[in-house]
């Protein structure tokens, strides 16, 4: 209930500020990403979506959501994000940095272990920082395709988690 309670928080937070930027300057995006988590010896593909607004000239705010199943665990992350663009925002090559809100579940009930909350939780949550350069264009003014990848370290996790993501949606 309280990681609920967060996700619900970040998103109102996010929309909060998008609200008052200008036309074009909105970006919702389909995304799919690679994910490996330190000791958890597996790794996802991951869809989700992303919100992304201008917040300057140079700089956005916004959030990444996914979901991703392999052999026998579950994944969800919420990646809340702000970053800085060399050129016009949501159009340049880009470095940012964020929290990562890692949820994983064994699929079959069994314990989660090492690195989460408890060896013997069938779910365990992880929050953590990371950081990110890629780049985003706009094409025929709607169109936004991007390529980021992310690195980030979490409490727990000796060798920190990373994952390329791709995206493309719609800039309003």
């Amino acid at each position: 209930m309280k990681y609920i309670s967060f996700l619900s928080l970040c998103i109102f937070f996010n929309l909060t500020l998008l609200v008052h930027t200008n036309a074009q300057s909105i970006a919702v995006k389909g995304n799919i990403s690679y994910s490996t988590i330190g000791e958890v010896e597996t790794s996802f593909i991951t869809p989700g979506i992303s919100l992304e607004g201008r917040a300057g000239k140079h700089w956005s705010i916004g959030a990444d959501i996914g979901f991703g199943k392999n052999g026998s665990y579950q994944m969800f992350h919420f990646t809340p994000a702000v970053k800085y663009y060399f050129g016009r925002s949501l159009r340049s090559f880009f470095l940012g940095t964020g929290i990562d809100a890692i949820r994983l579940k064994r699929e079959n009930g069994g314990p989660i272990g090492y690195p989460f909350e408890d060896r013997n939780a069938p779910t365990g949550i992880v929050a953590g920082i990371h950081g990110m350069f890629g780049a985003q264009t706009i094409i025929n003014n709607h169109l936004a395709i991007g390529f980021q990848f992310t690195f980030g370290y979490a409490p727990g996790i000796d060798s920190g988690f990373l994952h390329p993501l791709f995206s493309a949606g719609y800039a309003f």
